[in-house]
């Protein structure tokens, strides 16, 4: 369980009383989703968090879990920041081997398909809400032998903007990938762009 109450000082001036409620009750349902999940990649960033910023350590334990917990359902990635982060990822293909379900846009399948040459159905399935890669985990068109995407220059949308997803609220999430150094490092310095905002790590 997320306490909004306890963050309420630590987050002042970013989200109202009203927000935080809300904020903590989409980080506990994330949070009970994914379960130990979602405990282990909080623990990760967590770690990182304390080398890259050492001020957090002022915060409690349980303190410091809500508020990385919170800024993963809320805090704004903003493009440059992830993109000045993009030497993070260290090309390991776990976002191509590993996502279970690759949820992808009409356009990119309309495009994707009239690029390949191929029917949209032989490439992607739509469960009536949502058009999915057809094979993923790994997906096919991930090559192990290299780790390179053999699509690269027409990827879909989902995949130019890993590790961000979209949850069932819409709003920019990112996916709880332990194994992601980049999901990871996003996730740390977007606690730590949300703690200086708030006046709590200077």
């Amino acid at each position: 369980m997320i306490y909004a109450g306890n963050m309420s000082h630590l987050l002042s001036g970013l989200l109202k009383e009203s927000e935080l409620a809300i904020v903590a009750q989409i980080a506990s349902a994330k949070r009970n989703l994914h379960g130990a999940r979602f405990d282990t990649y909080i623990d990760k960033v967590i770690e990182v968090l304390k080398v890259k910023c050492p001020e957090v350590n002022k915060l409690t334990s349980p303190e410091l879990r809500d508020v990385v917990a919170m800024v993963d359902v809320w805090g704004v990635e903003s493009r440059g920041m992830m993109k000045m982060l993009t030497d993070t990822c260290t090309g390991c293909g776990w976002c191509c081997s590993q996502t279970s379900t690759v949820i992808v846009d009409l356009e990119d399948t309309e495009r994707i398909s009239r690029q390949l040459r191929k029917k949209r159905d032989e490439l992607f399935v739509s469960d009536g809400k949502y058009w999915h890669i057809k094979r993923c985990c790994p997906c096919q068109w991930w090559n192990p032998r290299n780790g390179h995407c053999l699509i690269y220059h027409i990827r879909p949308s989902t995949c130019r903007w890993w590790p961000l997803q979209v949850n069932e609220y819409g709003q920019d999430t990112l996916h709880n990938a332990t194994e992601c150094n980049y999901s990871v490092m996003v996730l740390v310095y977007k606690v730590i762009g949300a703690l200086q905002a708030s006046e709590q790590v200077q």
